[in-house]
């Protein structure tokens, strides 16, 4: 028996939700990638379409929602201050999100 079609609604509206994707809600662009993924030790940041004095923060959560990294600065700061605590998480699966004024994306991390 297959199951029922989940339909979010809007309650105000009544309209049913759209997705979207994270290109469209960075509107100007802004991405970052992770490699490598999965990750033995530090990884490495690639931003597009950030200015390398924007300030941002980082946030490494495992699947119980509890934060195991916070860094925030620029971007030459996060890729320091990440890897500094990032060498001592365990092996797993993670979450990890980056979110500043003109960034805001979530990316699977996995830590071997």
């Amino acid at each position: 028996m297959p199951l029922p079609e989940l339909m979010v609604m809007d309650i105000p509206s009544g309209q049913p939700f759209q997705p979207v994707s994270a290109e469209e809600l960075n509107t100007n662009g802004a991405s970052i990638e992770v490699y490598p993924n999965p990750s033995t030790s530090d990884i490495n940041f690639t931003f597009r379409n950030l200015g390398a004095d924007e300030v941002m923060t980082a946030r490494l959560v495992d699947l119980k929602g509890r934060e195991l990294v916070l860094a925030e600065g620029t971007q030459a700061d996060i890729q320091v201050r990440f890897n500094k605590v990032f060498a001592d998480v365990k092996s797993g699966i993670y979450i990890l999100s980056v979110d500043s004024q003109n960034l805001n994306q979530r990316i699977r991390l996995v830590k071997k």
